[in-house]
């Protein structure tokens, strides 16, 4: 199965005044990542958000890190955050589609 990388977000200014930035600039990062499967940025909070990005296996997200980190993680999300990001990563063991 897949594995997911959670990152819990807490920025200086308001989740909707990055979404069409992190819309554009993801989307052209992820495409050239091998086994990138799916990303899901959910609002928590006017000023949190929880990142996930599903991948198809843990060496893909690893690689993964090594290209969203430096580049796009780093020039549009870290830039505002108000506090330390909460990352998490580990194999999807249940799922279930309707």
């Amino acid at each position: 199965m897949s594995v997911v990388v959670t990152n819990q977000l807490h920025f200086d200014v308001p989740v909707e005044t990055l979404v069409a930035d992190i819309d554009h600039e993801f989307r052209a990062a992820f495409a050239g990542c091998s086994g990138f499967e799916r990303f899901y940025l959910v609002q928590t909070a006017p000023d949190r958000a929880t990142a996930v990005i599903v991948w198809a296996t843990a060496e893909d997200a690893q690689a993964g890190a090594a290209v969203i980190g430096p580049s796009v993680f780093a020039t549009l999300i870290a830039p505002h955050l108000a506090s330390e990001q909460d990352r998490a990563v580990g194999p999807v063991v249940v799922s279930i589609d309707s």
